[in-house]
Formats: structure tokens, C-alpha cells, sequence
């Protein structure tokens, strides 16, 4: 590409841009040689979206990332080889993925419809630590485009059954006397979240300006008390049949992981409505209740005081800020501007390919390193501090499997 495609308001024309061609990391693409290989070939490829994979590929070098290798674990539970995230990554290519696999009979989590008291988990004890000022407007959103006019009460049933097998959608808080919080599971008893706003005369302009108007209502209009804590608004339009889904959700019940869940679980229940058949979802992972209380347990018993000492330590030591040209005031996000600079085909493939298999690492700790360095140079600290921000869905408990868990 000689440029890369612009909106109006100078951000990435992502629909402008061309598709990318698929590179071929091996020069020899080896095919599956049993069936364990065959079920994971044909998960990758469907998970990375590329019509070729070898059993030899590796796949942070093809793609593939931390999220994104959940969809791969949460699929190939599906169809009963249990895969961690450790192994995904000490074992990165199909071949070895194959030999540690293990054959089950499926998740072992409760199947049924949770409901009652859901402890909180330490990141949404930190939410309500923070006092924010409209603690119910603090959420994740999407829009998206529709390829073909949707049958509204079809999308209303796919939505209801989204509700009622994601137990964390169904969440409600309370306040407690004492500034506490408490979280509880709500029955399925759920009204419509499903709003539509059609388009019959107006100018593109004006609906623009109706789309932006319903996002930011809908944005507003979240109660943790009574709920729901998600809405969607279906923009139907009748001009030009473009049609568009607004999703929101609080951040308090969804993440990155949730969202990619959420996408495909939606389609393939509408689908199946929309055929006639009955809505099968896969089957459920760890609940968010289990998953919570095996926390609390954790933190409790399961970390040592050494290693509780030495992290406290490290949020303990004094930070060194990063000098600046001009003395900065209180920020908000309208106020920030975004320097964006873009890497050359061949520096793109360098790292992504060559740096990676040769120092054996993640383009993660590659950029990590960078930032480090950076840093360093621009404080003359030899030591810098840098928080990071994770999924959370980390492999430290035996028997959780948070591969299909929202929340």
C-alpha cells in the first residue's frame, strides 16, 4: 500500500483497506497426520481465519495472540481435547499441541441457570474503589454492520438466549450500609433488551445524527441496582438497507475475551432460529460465581507471603515520572490526541517473523522491551516500573476453565 486509507476525521478507514495476503511461514505446509491434528488444524484455521495451516506453523507467528488462543482452547473443548494456555504457549505449533492434548468427555461446570450472591472479584472490588462519580455509565460498546436485513424478533429470541445462558449478563449490585458492595445473579425472568430505530425519510446527515443521539442514551442508561446491565439497538434503514447493531454492556459484566464469545454466540443462535432448528449453544465453561469464590480462596491460602511482599514492594516504590515539554493540568479522554506511526511491509515481517524465531520470543515482550528502553533513554533510569493490563483469565487454579466464561 502506498498510503494508508483516512475517514473524515483523519483515523483508519478500516473498510477501505485491502485484504491482507496470507504468508506462508514454512516454505513446506505439512499436512495433519492424525486425528487429534486434523481437529486442531481445522480449529486454527477457523480461529485465525487462513485457508492453509501446517502442523509445523507456529502460531504466535501466524497470527495468533493471547485472546485469541482462549478461542482456540474454548473450541477445542467443544469437541473433547482439553488444551491450557500454559501449553499453548510451551508447545506453539499443532505437532506438539497434538501430543499434550488430552481426550475428555467434555466441560465438567454446571450446565444450569446460576443464580444468588457472586462474590466480587478483585478487579471489580478495585471498580467500586474508585468512587467514580456514575459508577453505572463505565462500559464497553460495539457497532456493527449488518450484511442483510435481520428478522427483529428472531434477533430479540437470539438475544434473550444470550442472557439466559451467560450468567453474567444477569448481574445486579447493591450498596451496603457499610459503602460495600454486593453482587447478585438475577433469574432469567429478563425484559426485552432489543431497541429499533428505523430510518424512512431522513437525510444521511440526520441519521447520522439519530444513530450518535441512541448510542449516547443508551450508553446512559444503565441502573447496577435494577438493570440490565446490556443493551442493543438494531438501526434498520429503509433508504439505503445499510443496516447497524449498537451493542453496549458495563464493563462490570464483559471484557475482550466476553466479546469475541458474545459475536459467534450470537450468530449461531440466530442462525439456528432462523432454520428452524432448537438453540444449542456449546455447552457452558467454569461459571463466574465459581470462578470468583476459587478466587477469594486463592488470595486467601494460595499466594505466599514472600511473594505478596515482593509484588506490594514493587507498587510501593517511588515512580519516576516522565519529563515533559510542558507542565501538564488535570486531563480528561477528549483532551488526549493519538500520535500514530505506521512500520514498512519488510520491518512488519521482521519482526513479526525473524526477531521472534530468533531470540524466541512474543511480539509482546518485543514491544515491552522497546517501551523499556525508551523510557530508559528518555529518564536515565537503569530501572523503570511499567503496569500492565491483562485479561485476567490466567491458569493458576486447578479445574477452572474460563474458555467460554463471560464476564
Amino acid at each position: 500500500m502506498e498510503a494508508i486509507p483516512l475517514t473524515a476525521n483523519g483515523k483508519v478507514d478500516r473498510e477501505a483497506l485491502p485484504m491482507p495476503e496470507e504468508t506462508q511461514i514454512n516454505s513446506e505446509c505439512v499436512g495433519p497426520r492424525n486425528s487429534n491434528e486434523q481437529i486442531l488444524t481445522t480449529i486454527w484455521k477457523r480461529v485465525l481465519g487462513v485457508k492453509k495451516v501446517g502442523i509445523y506453523d507456529n502460531f504466535f507467528e501466524i497470527g495468533g495472540d493471547s485472546i485469541l488462543s482462549i478461542q482456540i482452547i474454548s473450541q477445542a473443548s467443544q469437541v473433547g481435547l482439553k488444551l491450557t494456555p500454559k501449553q499453548m504457549f510451551e508447545c506453539p505449533t499443532i505437532a506438539e499441541l497434538a501430543q499434550v492434548a488430552i481426550e475428555t468427555q467434555g466441560v465438567q461446570a454446571e450446565q444450569g441457570i446460576v443464580i444468588g450472591d457472586v462474590p466480587l472479584t478483585p478487579i471489580q472490588c478495585w471498580f467500586f474503589e474508585q468512587e467514580h462519580p456514575h459508577t453505572e455509565h463505565w462500559n464497553q460498546s460495539m457497532l456493527l454492520r449488518v450484511k442483510e436485513r435481520l428478522n427483529v424478533k428472531l434477533l430479540e429470541g437470539a438475544i434473550l438466549n444470550l442472557l439466559k445462558h451467560h450468567d453474567a449478563l444477569r448481574f445486579r449490585y447493591e450498596q451496603l450500609p457499610n459503602g460495600t458492595w454486593r453482587q447478585r445473579n438475577e433469574g432469567t425472568d429478563e425484559l426485552s433488551v432489543l431497541h429499533v430505530v428505523k430510518r424512512n425519510q431522513v437525510n444521511e446527515k440526520e441519521w447520522n445524527k439519530i444513530i450518535q443521539e441512541e448510542m449516547n442514551i443508551n450508553q446512559a442508561s444503565f441502573n447496577l441496582v435494577n438493570g440490565p446491565l446490556m443493551r442493543v439497538v438494531y438501526f434498520e434503514d429503509n433508504l439505503t438497507r445499510n443496516d447497524r447493531i449498537f451493542w453496549v454492556i458495563h464493563h462490570l459484566v464483559v471484557d475482550g475475551v466476553s466479546w469475541r464469545i458474545l459475536l459467534e454466540d450470537l450468530q449461531v443462535v440466530y442462525n439456528q432460529m432462523k432454520q428452524g432448528q432448537e438453540v444449542r449453544l456449546p455447552a457452558k465453561s467454569t461459571s463466574f460465581k465459581e470462578w470468583s469464590e476459587r478466587l477469594q480462596t486463592y488470595s486467601d491460602s494460595g499466594i505466599s507471603k514472600e511473594v505478596q511482599n515482593y509484588w506490594n514492594e514493587q507498587v510501593e516504590k517511588e515512580t519516576m515520572k516522565i519529563p515533559m515539554d510542558y507542565p501538564i493540568q488535570e486531563t480528561t479522554e477528549e483532551s488526549i490526541d493519538q500520535v500514530t506511526r505506521t512500520l514498512g511491509i519488510e520491518e512488519t515481517q521482521t519482526l513479526l517473523h525473524e526477531v521472534l524465531v530468533t531470540h524466541k520470543t512474543r511480539i509482546d515482550e518485543l514491544l515491552l522491551t522497546a517501551l523499556g528502553q525508551a523510557i530508559v533513554d528518555c529518564t536515565n533510569q537503569q530501572t523503570v516500573s511499567i503496569h500492565l493490563e491483562g485479561h485476567g483469565r490466567e491458569e493458576m487454579i486447578e479445574g477452572i476453565d474460563l474458555s467460554r466464561t463471560v464476564g
